[in-house]
């Protein structure tokens, strides 16, 4: 599915949750979709919670995926490619 189209269907509030639902999903290996139309009821936190993510766990598993796509967005800001 296209990225465009993942973004239109999903829950998500904005392109920033939408990025941390899909970096989140991709570092624990769960389907970004399933994640993502969760979050039309959920927050990302209590969605890894039902998936079986202890609370502090789920806390951790957002800040990385938050570091992540800040360094991301450095890196394509210098120009540089990023995976």
């Amino acid at each position: 599915m296209e990225i465009g189209m993942l973004y239109e269907t999903s829950g998500a509030k904005d392109f920033k949750e939408f990025s941390k639902a899909l970096m989140v999903a991709r570092n624990l290996r769960f389907s970004p979709q399933l994640v993502l139309l969760a979050l039309w009821e959920r927050s990302l936190e209590e969605i890894l919670q039902d998936f079986g993510i202890l609370k502090d766990q789920a806390k951790r598993a957002l800040k990385i995926a938050k570091d992540q796509l800040e360094n991301a967005n450095k890196e394509w800001a210098k120009g540089r490619p990023v995976q």
